[in-house]
């Protein structure tokens, strides 16, 4: 159980750094600090072969019998404008993704219960950090706020197009 969280954090986070805007720069702390920078050079470096990928999509999907169980998660969908718009704050060095409940569920009354890997129970939650380790949040009037709406699939995943396959082609 826990190695397919772990693929499915690892799939998940070779997407998300697809969408990097290619900023190498390493992240300094501020001037008298005794912490060590993040740097942020091997960030975009971390991408992988489609084949790699579909190796690692596969093994997980077969691990959950994908061909035959249409609940559970097989993939997150974020939206590419919010994720930019997030990540064009210069002072983001790294993004933590954390699996979480969605508030549907958790409203529900599905709060602390254990679901496997529904994927209408599941989402990720994104808060991006400095190099400090200090989260960053994104500001929406006086509330700070993280990307959140990662959509489940199956269930939203797209419906046509090469997305709309298990595997990279």
């Amino acid at each position: 159980m826990m190695k397919a969280t772990h693929l499915i954090l690892g799939i998940f986070c070779a997407a998300l750094l697809s969408a990097c805007n290619g900023n190498t720069d390493t992240k300094t702390p501020p001037p008298g600090s005794q912490e060590q920078p993040l740097t942020g050079t091997d960030t975009c470096r971390e991408f992988i072969s489609m084949d790699t990928a579909n190796l690692m999509i596969a093994s997980y999907l077969q691990s959950i019998n994908a061909n035959t169980n249409d609940s559970d998660l097989h993939a997150l969908v974020i939206d590419a404008d919010c994720l930019r718009e997030y990540l064009n704050d210069e002072r983001i060095a790294k993004v933590k993704v954390m699996f979480a409940h969605t508030l549907e569920y958790v409203n529900n009354g599905g709060q602390n219960q254990y679901v496997g890997y529904q994927s209408d129970k599941l989402t990720v939650i994104v808060a991006g950090f400095d190099s400090r380790g200090d989260y960053v949040y994104h500001r929406q009037g006086n509330e700070s706020t993280v990307l959140n709406h990662a959509v489940p699939c199956p269930a939203q995943c797209p419906p046509r197009g090469t997305a709309s396959y298990n595997l990279l082609n």
